[in-house]
């Protein structure tokens, strides 16, 4: 979550900077404005708001990757370690078996014709 909310705070941190420069600096562009010191200051409060997010943020950020890069200890239900990944319940190993098996099933020569009988090599 704290991988969306970096770059999502960073732009409104900027956005709400300009919008408190437009406020502060040329408010007689932007129409309907009746407090203009209220409007300024809710804007500069966002962008502080956006600031403190983008900080948590990044520090979320460096703290999962500090503690994800850290080895993982896997050991197994009797307690030694185990050197390979876990694996689903019921698998032995991530290898599959391709070859395909012919069917030993009985065909009825007289029923099924030539063209159609043919062998797998």
């Amino acid at each position: 979550m704290a991988h969306c909310c970096v770059p999502y705070s960073a732009v409104g941190a900027i956005f709400m900077f300009w919008v408190g420069m437009m406020i502060l600096k040329q408010p007689f562009f932007l129409l309907g404005l009746n407090d203009i010191d209220e409007c300024k200051d809710n804007a500069f409060g966002a962008m502080w708001m956006f600031i403190l997010t983008f900080t948590a943020s990044v520090f979320t950020v460096c703290y999962d990757s500090t503690t994800m890069a850290r080895e993982v200890d896997h050991r197994s239900i009797y307690g030694e370690r185990e050197d390979r990944p876990i694996l689903p319940p019921g698998m032995s190993s991530y290898r599959v078996n391709s070859e395909v098996e012919l069917s030993t099933m009985d065909v009825d020569r007289d029923f099924v014709p030539d063209y159609e009988m043919r062998e797998i090599i």
